[in-house]
């Protein structure tokens, strides 16, 4: 059975975040202090949460894993209990909202909402390292609330800034298997990556 989630209660990623007991597969087994990324084309976040009789809104803030030129933006569908609720492509953190018709939702019964990254790449892939599992979006929060936002967020798109000093995404312990390539699901010891992430500005 999957943790009760309650409208308007966010799920907080990173150091210090309750996202942990809402994880499903797809995500990476350490977090950075604000997020925690993405390391299959496919993440999911597990949950029961008491059916609304309004229109629903889903909140979300995530920086997407970019390395220009190679890779300018991410692509990022998101799905609730397998239906389409939201579409965006961000080359920089973006927070942006979803609405959704309440019953979308399994009341009194487990929810799945699923983050679809087909852009997700590997530092194998784009021949700047040996790691083998596909970075997507480093995830900062999520949350559900009741009825239509006051202001709706919208992507940003300000160039994404560049650093010759620039850390590599979080550590990865052994206990996380390889990303399933992009038509099978096969499960491998994980190799370090030596990927950089770019931070994105917020265009004010």
């Amino acid at each position: 059975m999957a943790t009760n989630l309650y409208l308007g209660e966010a799920i907080k990623f990173g150091v210090g975040g309750n996202a942990r007991k809402f994880m499903g597969r797809g995500w990476d087994s350490s977090s950075a202090p604000d997020g925690t990324y993405t390391v299959e084309h496919q993440a999911h976040l597990a949950f029961q949460m008491a059916r609304s009789k309004q229109e629903m809104t889903l909140e979300l803030e995530a920086l997407p894993f970019v390395h220009p030129p190679e890779l300018k933006k991410q692509s990022l569908m998101v799905l609730l209990n397998g239906n389409m609720i939201g579409y965006l492509k961000a080359p920089a953190l973006v927070k942006e909202t979803f609405e959704f018709k309440s019953d979308a939702l399994r009341d009194g019964g487990d929810n799945l909402l699923s983050f679809i990254m087909p852009d997700a790449v590997s530092a194998r892939e784009l021949g700047v390292g040996d790691g083998i599992r596909p970075f997507g979006f480093c995830f900062h929060s999520v949350k559900f609330i009741s009825g239509s936002p006051a202001v709706r967020s919208n992507n940003i798109s300000s160039p994404v800034a560049r650093s010759n000093d620039i850390s590599s995404p979080p550590s990865r312990s052994n206990d996380i298997s390889s990303p399933p390539s992009r038509s099978n699901d096969i499960s491998s010891p994980p190799a370090k990556s030596g990927f950089t992430h770019f931070v994105g500005k917020t265009r004010r």
